[in-house]
């Protein structure tokens, strides 16, 4: 976990030097914290257990001194651990919880993706008396195997969180099959056997076109990488331009969109490609571009499109969705209109869902589809 933790933490580092970002970004704070607190409820560190010095952390984690001693004040508030004057930092005698919900995220989108999502799964979880069990994805282990050892734990709940859209249907059904309460978060998929919470694709693809149009924009193509299990998404999203447009008194054929379906198995890193040769081959017939999904790896996409054709992007109005707008913007060297995400709110969504069920207080249908809405910036 150390290692996965440090590569996550280089890659942040990377992206803030080269794009001189000053901003603060909580990310390795939220990483220190959740390492130690993952440690703590596994058992790893066992009450009354004496944490390493700030020093010794500060080595293991490759992290400030700062960062470190944020992520333990943090710790302390949430009564995990306590500090005794010239003994040094201990775990705390944990107190009565209601049940243990485990999340369950893919490893290498922690840090700029899935922090936000996962900040707001943990302030419902842990104000409602529950206490949060954290686990990552990787090619080293799968998500299958791991809802199995959960399943087998007797987990309270489970939220899940999947980059692999074609095996989405097998996995949610192995969660209902277990009778254990279980949300996916973030997801867009059109078959999904257990309550879902994502983004409004329709109403954020509306807002970003509808940016651009104000700006000026006449000609706008629309980008879209559609796994498999992502048909009702992919079309709510065009749903989203073509309102836009028509709002706005524009025809249809303002619009270009382009389609790259993924093969199964295919992930989304390895088809950006897609994106910088549709800008290519499409220059001159479009004022303005529009990726409803812009993640880290189509980010590094056009970053080096510009680096290797900036005059073609300079002459493009962008609109992204983001998962922080006034951060994310920042690491552009170019204009980039955005719709926030509100992961955030996602991840509380995400969290009062599984409550509700674990409880037995959700009135209502078997499974729910539920999407936050594209709020007013």
């Amino acid at each position: 976990m150390h290692t996965k933790y440090t590569e996550i933490e280089d890659e942040i580092r990377e992206q803030i030097l080269q794009r001189k970002f000053v901003r603060r970004i909580p990310a390795l704070r939220d990483l220190a914290r959740q390492q130690l607190k993952a440690q703590i409820l596994d058992g790893k560190l066992s009450k009354g257990a004496r944490l390493p010095s700030e020093p010794q952390l500060c080595a293991s984690l490759g992290l400030s001194r700062n960062t470190v001693r944020l992520a333990l004040q943090e710790l302390i508030q949430e009564g995990l651990i306590f500090r005794e004057q010239g003994r040094g930092t201990f775990v705390a005698q944990p107190h009565q919880k209601k049940g243990r919900v485990a999340v369950v995220i893919p490893a290498a989108e922690i840090g700029l993706f899935y922090g936000r999502i996962l900040h707001g799964i943990e302030e419902v979880l842990g104000a409602q008396g529950y206490d949060l069990v954290l686990k990552f994805s990787a090619q080293t282990k799968s998500e299958s195997a791991i809802l199995e050892e959960l399943i087998q734990d007797r987990m309270t709940g489970i939220i899940l969180a999947t980059l692999d859209f074609a095996g989405l249907p097998e996995r949610s059904l192995l969660l209902k099959k277990s009778k254990i309460p279980g949300v996916v978060v973030d997801c867009y998929c059109d078959e999904c056997a257990v309550d879902s919470v994502g983004i409004d694709m329709h109403n954020h693809a509306r807002q970003l076109a509808a940016k651009l149009i104000r700006a000026g924009s006449r000609k706008i193509l629309l980008l879209l990488l559609s796994g498999p299990n992502m048909q009702k998404a992919t079309a709510a999203q065009i749903r989203g331009l073509e309102d836009a447009l028509k709002k706005s008194r524009l025809s249809p054929s303002n619009a270009l969109i382009f389609r790259r379906e993924l093969a199964a198995g295919e992930s989304f890193a390895t088809a950006m490609g897609f994106i910088a040769e549709t800008i290519r081959q499409n220059r001159g017939n479009f004022d303005s571009l529009v990726i409803p999904a812009l993640a880290v790896n189509s980010r590094a996409c056009l970053l080096q499109l510009w680096e290797t054709d900036p005059a073609l992007i300079q002459t493009l109005r962008i609109g992204a969705v983001q998962t922080d707008a006034s951060i994310e913007t920042a690491l552009y060297p170019f204009p980039v209109v955005t719709v926030k995400r509100h992961d955030r709110e996602m991840g509380q969504l995400a969290a009062k869902t599984v409550i509700a069920r674990i409880e037995g207080r959700a009135a209502a249908p078997d499974v729910q589809h539920l999407r936050i809405p594209a709020l007013p910036e």
